[in-house]
């Protein structure tokens, strides 16, 4: 029983963790693509991703 509360209170501390576990059980598949990219994407790096005018790799990547 103290693992799942270890769990819980792990993903609580943490939305990163919260948003890519709902993801991969796929409970965001009502959110458009973009704006899921936008919120991952600043998660992961830290900053917000340019769709208009992509410079990084990880940008170009997300704008394909």
């Amino acid at each position: 029983m103290s693992k799942i509360i270890a769990a819980h209170k792990l993903l609580m501390n943490n939305p990163k963790k919260i948003f890519i576990t709902l993801g991969r059980n796929g409970l965001l598949g009502f959110i458009p693509d973009k704006i899921y990219l936008k919120i991952a994407f600043k998660l992961e790096t830290g900053y917000n991703i340019n769709f208009k005018h992509p410079r990084t790799y990880n940008e170009k990547l997300n704008w394909l």
